[in-house]
């Protein structure tokens, strides 16, 4: 072989080489085979969630976004339901938690409405990711029912211990209690049962019809005694817990917490607890309303002024000012869970719609005054009143509203201050 032809044979060999190193096939021989590029497996989207609510599909419509320390909530619309207003609860971050809540009027003694219990039942039906929730809904007048799937935030002791600290809250101790052998440990209670979003709530160990005085939260009317909501800042079951977080016993808030929450969803419950506003989405200010909105009252005496509603107390049920439940504050600064909150600013409003419209100013009596009015004759009302503004000013302080829903803002809080009810803070 000539000279030029080994060296054409060669540069055949040399290309050869190459073009199987370029593509992955090696130099010791047999054929490349290319690694295949994986296709990537699509996420599912998961539908969208349904509601429906008496049986109607409904699309929840935004009104508001609430932001706490505990997260970004959201409220939404979900219609009427005769005379009540449906709504939906969610949390930013938290797909799998969904809560309703029914908001239904107050019975207007000037409008002749009954005195009967007439609790309303309402159906409603969740389905988030393929599981179903099905509630039935017991709404009585003047009251907001809740049902949820799960528990959104998890109690946070530290918050507690800080309230505690800045004097937001009193610092409720063992060591101090007037009977020291009766103060028991925080701990579940064998009588409670499980929440029931039909019922008005059970009275403990008992399965006898709720009533004011016998039911889940407390006695709520003037029966005689000391009881444990009505007779101080706050209800037992929250002093319990500032002492449980006072004395870092933690585990102990964890275990009892879906009791805990029962008090405040129980209070929302009760008739006659307050007005809800379905036109502007709030609890409503008896003596200085919201646009739109009429001025009422819980307790109706003598020289009934028209321009004012009147509550028809539900039979079973006639509640005081100086039994109030005092529920729900703890449960607030445990979680700022707006719906804690709502709890204590209703509590405010059925309070200041206590004192009755002859004793009240600026709706035709003469002479007019445009202040919130009172009177000094029962010192547990008063007193009751007075903790209820406090409580209220704080959720007003720490939580931020985009449309002025469900919660009273620092300007209307403070405006009791301002009167001859005022305190001094």
């Amino acid at each position: 072989m000539s000279d030029a032809a080994r060296w054409k044979a060669a540069g055949a060999v040399a290309l050869l080489a190459f073009a199987l190193v370029s593509c992955g096939g090696g130099t010791t021989g047999g054929s490349a085979t290319p690694t295949p590029t994986p296709t990537p497996t699509p996420t599912p989207t998961p539908p969208p969630p349904s509601y429906a609510v008496n049986g109607a599909t409904v699309t929840p419509a935004l009104l508001d976004t609430i932001v706490t320390r505990s997260g970004s909530w959201r409220l939404s619309d979900l219609g009427a339901v005769g005379d009540s207003r449906a709504y939906l609860w969610e949390l930013a971050g938290k797909a799998s938690f969904a809560r309703v809540m029914v908001c239904r009027r107050f019975f207007n003694k000037e409008a002749g409405d009954g005195t009967d219990l007439d609790v309303r039942t309402i159906p409603v039906r969740f389905t988030i990711n393929g599981t179903v929730f099905n509630w039935s809904l017991g709404v009585a007048q003047g009251a907001c029912r809740i049902a949820q799937t799960e528990e959104p935030v998890a109690p946070n002791p530290v918050w507690l211990r800080e309230a505690v600290a800045s004097g937001a809250i009193p610092a409720y101790r063992r060591e101090r209690a007037w009977l020291p052998a009766r103060f028991t440990a925080l701990a579940l209670d064998a009588t409670r049962g499980t929440y029931d979003p039909a019922s008005l709530g059970p009275a403990p160990g008992s399965t006898a019809t709720p009533l004011s005085n016998l039911n889940y939260v407390g006695v709520t009317s003037a029966q005689g005694g000391e009881y444990s909501a009505s007779r101080g800042f706050l209800h037992d079951i929250d002093a319990r817990l500032v002492d449980a977080a006072i004395h870092n016993e933690d585990d102990r808030i964890a275990t009892v917490w879906p009791q805990v929450t029962q008090y405040s969803f129980y209070s929302l419950a009760q008739p006659q607890g307050a007005v809800w506003s379905q036109v502007n989405h709030v609890t409503g200010d008896p003596q200085f309303p919201f646009a739109g909105d009429r001025p009422y009252e819980m307790q109706l005496t003598v020289n009934p002024n028209t321009n004012v509603d009147s509550a028809t107390d539900v039979t079973g049920w006639s509640r005081d000012v100086a039994h109030l439940e005092n529920t729900g504050f703890v449960h607030w600064l445990l979680t700022e869970d707006p719906v804690a909150g709502m709890v204590v600013q209703r509590q405010a409003a059925f309070a200041l719609a206590s004192f009755y419209e002859n004793f009240r100013g600026g709706f035709g009596i003469t002479p007019a005054r445009t202040a919130y009015g009172g009177f000094t004759t029962n010192e547990r009302g008063m007193f009751n009143v007075m903790s209820a503004l406090w409580k209220s000013r704080d959720v007003a302080r720490r939580a931020s509203s985009s449309n002025g829903r469900v919660l009273w803002d620092r300007a209307r809080t403070d405006r009791p201050g301002e009167s001859q009810l005022a305190f001094s803070i």
